[in-house]
């Protein structure tokens, strides 16, 4: 029996939808994200918590729930334009494209952020994998990990998965986001530094040689 779910794709858009944003009135048709297989939405007012979408009684589907969830967390970060990648740091980002080729791997959804690819990965079941972590790492490509392992967003609310992915922090690895490392100076700059020092070093005794001298020098007086 194909199981239920919270999440399928518009046909007219193709856009992966929360059920909460369905209108039954419109007659759209939405289909799984995993099989395909046309579903139907079952909504009714009196029975909020139970709304969900349901396949056909003869479809065969492998989806599970953290595979839908998956779906539409990429389609969180596809339709919006910033993210919460540490404490207290958030980046714009721009032109959001889902299953982007990176070397022999795909990422779920690559992003521009200040001019530069940022991946974002979406671990819901499967991690990434310590071979794909060291691609992201060896060739500094810039990965935002997000962890969606918390069994409580399988049948979380639209508004509490959205926080998940884009507002909160410390479910956030960064990944080849690599220190730019100060540049050495050079022999002739370390030089030149070390000059510029000594002078305002030099001024400085000058200075407060010139400030005691006036104002402890003795004082003589008209006789």
């Amino acid at each position: 029996m194909a199981a239920s779910t919270i999440y399928a794709r518009q046909q007219s858009t193709g856009r992966v939808v929360h059920v909460e944003d369905v209108v039954k009135k419109t007659g759209d048709g939405y289909r799984c994200t995993v099989c395909e297989s046309q579903l139907i939405v079952v909504k009714s007012e009196a029975r909020k918590r139970d709304w969900h979408f349901r396949h056909q009684e003869d479809a065969i589907c492998a989806g599970t729930r953290n595979d839908f969830l998956h779906e539409f967390a990429k389609q969180v970060v596809a339709d919006n334009t910033s993210i919460m990648i540490a404490q207290s740091k958030r980046i714009g980002y721009s032109n959001p494209r889902m299953e982007a080729a990176f070397q022999s791997y795909w990422s779920d959804v690559l992003i521009d952020s200040e001019d530069k690819d940022v991946h974002v990965e979406i671990v819901v079941t499967h991690d990434l994998g310590t071979e794909k972590t060291r691609a992201y790492e060896k060739s500094n490509t810039k990965c935002v990990r997000i962890d969606l392992t918390e069994p409580a967003l399988l049948t979380a609310d639209k508004q509490a998965i959205i926080d998940a992915v884009l507002n909160q922090w410390d479910n956030k690895t960064l990944i080849g986001w690599q220190q730019v490392a100060p540049r050495e100076l050079s022999f002739w700059e370390k030089a030149a530094l070390a000059a510029v020092i000594t002078v305002l070093v030099a001024f400085a005794f000058a200075l407060l040689e010139w400030f005691f001298n006036l104002l402890f020098r003795p004082r003589y007086s008209r006789r």
